[in-house]
């Protein structure tokens, strides 16, 4: 199953078509179902509300009547599970486009926080945006392996596989976000 996600993935950046299968609009009733791994989308679900149900039970506040943590989290888990949908809907094209300009944001995100971050707990890695906070480094992962993605799966990339030497830039991609953490 594996090997033919992967397939069809190759033969889709190779391809330059923006997703497999026929074009659905907004009109057509099955729009929804082309529009993210729905059994990945649940099954995330079902792992969150066990996550929620534990911190329910932990954190119960019997006068209050409800618990804070899981609260915080649940809103948390909404706006993630929202992302997930919004970044799986996009295709293999749009994330090779922005790789190079969300890479080059997470960077200044972290050069930023070195001087005016938010000390949480000692540490100065979060960035208040006003309504919540943010840690860049989390932005970074996701720009860095973006970013590796994007050069592994381009033409510059030997098919024979790199040398030593040429493995120095994917190389230094991933320590330059390490050393601004």
């Amino acid at each position: 199953m594996i090997l033919g996600f992967m397939a069809n993935y190759q033969s889709l950046l190779a391809s330059g078509n923006k997703r497999p299968g026929p074009r659905r609009s907004l009109r057509d009733s099955s729009w929804l179902a082309g529009l993210c791994d729905w059994t990945v989308f649940f099954t995330m679900c079902l792992i969150c509300t066990a996550g929620l149900v534990t911190l329910w039970s932990a954190g119960f506040d019997a006068d209050r009547g409800e618990s804070a943590a899981m609260m915080g989290q649940g809103k948390s888990m909404i706006i993630g599970l929202f992302a997930f949908v919004i970044c799986n809907s996009l295709n293999a094209q749009v994330w090779r486009k922005f790789s190079i300009p969300l890479f080059v944001l997470s960077m200044l995100l972290l050069a930023y926080i070195l001087l005016n971050g938010v000390v949480v707990q000692g540490s100065r890695r979060w960035l208040d945006i006003g309504f919540f906070r943010m840690q860049p480094s989390e932005l970074s992962k996701l720009a860095t392996i973006v970013l590796l993605a994007t050069y592994f799966s381009s033409d510059r990339c030997p098919k024979d596989g790199h040398s030593l030497l040429k493995m120095f830039g994917p190389l230094f991609l991933i320590l330059l976000p390490t050393a601004l953490i």
